[in-house]
């Protein structure tokens, strides 16, 4: 009786490890991606396009919202676990975090933990409009995250620290660059909120523009790049194919950002918090700048937004040729989730034009990209706990558990 009360409770201490081993072990940071898909998806639904489908898809967008929650805290559970706390248990037993940073296929996946935490601060604001101390207060965290995530792995990338060839390099080197831009994407939605504080939220605005700038000046800066890798060895592998979807997450959130942070100028110079606006210029007639600098801005942050929004309608299809040329992609493939936040940036990019210019144009190639987007990131949740998760190897473990007891 003594033995057995001592031998049970090692018995499944030993199934518990042997369980978690399947699932750490498994465990890249490639699965951050699936934090930014559901996140974007969970905005798009309840800010659908369409106002008699978002009376209702607004309440799946807070399902799609909580089911983020917990694949956000599931998913930085396990990244602890592999790279932090229980390294020297898998691969060659010296993948720490500082090694897999330099491994730059693995490393570049962690801007998408910044872009997945940055959907959830969204919805957030979305849900909890007053809550903007608090938001903001995450979004300036997550803002630093963003920028050390960029500039540091790209730092990363041109050093000797990291060793690739031309034919390694696929789209993915633009998930750091894009943290940025979602960065400053974010921070002019919530500077939407600020209004209280004109000064606060007029220094924000800057801000918000120059993280703007830096995300489209280093982006333009990897489109070279990476259709030179294109020309030179091809497309990317049939596993990798759906990586050509994520330039397209650049263009269409800064599409989004440019028409949001001008807009909140525009506000601003209408609510006659407009000095700041002249820079110390002396004006005779300032209600006429006033009206002129709104004007302009409004005119250029469309014809910006379009410039953007044309290129990422150019990338996507791009990406869908590429997908083609390699015929059926399989059941499931689970790179399937690089398409997803890229689709939903188109469609919050076109959707913004729509709202701040009324052309019903805008709104059906925002439904478009929104309904692509929930369609396939439904279909990737439903892949990915079908195929992801080890249910096999767990089920063995369990019932080989199960046959030992027994014959003890």
């Amino acid at each position: 009786m003594r033995k057995d009360s001592i031998t049970t409770p090692t018995s499944q201490d030993s199934k518990a490890m042997a369980i978690m081993d399947c699932l750490v072990g498994k465990f890249t940071p490639f699965y951050f991606v699936i934090t930014m898909g559901i996140g974007i998806s969970a905005m798009v639904l309840h800010e659908f396009p369409i106002d008699c489908i978002r009376k209702g898809s607004k309440y799946v967008g807070i399902v799609y919202f909580f089911i983020n929650i917990v694949a956000f805290c599931v998913i930085h559970i396990l990244f602890f676990l592999r790279y932090m706390i229980w390294f020297h248990r898998y691969g060659d037993g010296q993948e720490t975090f500082l090694k897999m940073i330099r491994n730059h296929q693995l490393s570049v996946f962690l801007g998408t933990e910044v872009m997945g935490s940055t959907t959830i601060i969204n919805m957030i604001r979305v849900l909890e409009p007053g809550w903007y101390y608090f938001t903001y207060t995450l979004w300036v965290i997550n803002c630093i995250f963003a920028l050390l995530c960029a500039w540091v792995l790209v730092f990363v990338m041109l050093s000797n620290l990291c060793e690739f060839k031309l034919s390694d390099l696929i789209a993915t080197i633009y998930l750091p660059v894009v943290t940025i831009m979602v960065a400053a994407s974010s921070g002019s939605s919530i500077n939407q909120t600020l209004t209280e504080y004109p000064t606060w939220q007029f220094a924000n605005c800057i801000i918000c523009y120059m993280l703007w700038c830096n995300a489209l000046f280093m982006g333009c800066i990897l489109f070279p790049v990476y259709f030179q890798k294109q020309y030179l060895t091809g497309l990317p592998t049939k596993a990798n194919v759906f990586s050509t979807f994520i330039p397209v997450g650049i263009l269409g959130q800064g599409s989004y950002g440019i028409v949001i942070a001008f807009n909140n100028f525009k506000e601003m110079l209408e609510r006659g918090h407009y000095e700041s606006f002249f820079l110390g210029i002396n004006v005779s007639e300032p209600d006429k700048l006033r009206n002129f600098i709104a004007s302009f801005l409004h005119l250029s942050s469309v014809l910006i937004a379009l410039f953007l929004l044309s290129m990422g309608v150019c990338m996507t299809m791009l990406a869908i040729f590429s997908i083609i040329s390699y015929g059926n992609p399989g059941v499931w493939v689970k790179s399937m989730w690089a398409a997803t936040f890229p689709l939903g940036t188109m469609s919050t990019g076109f959707t913004a034009l729509f709202t701040y210019t009324g052309l019903t144009g805008f709104q059906v190639m925002g439904t478009i990209y929104g309904t692509a987007l929930i369609l396939i990131t439904t279909y990737c949740i439903i892949g990915t706990i079908v195929f992801e998760i080890p249910w096999k190897q767990m089920k063995e473990i369990i019932f080989e558990s199960r046959d030992i007891e027994k014959m003890v």
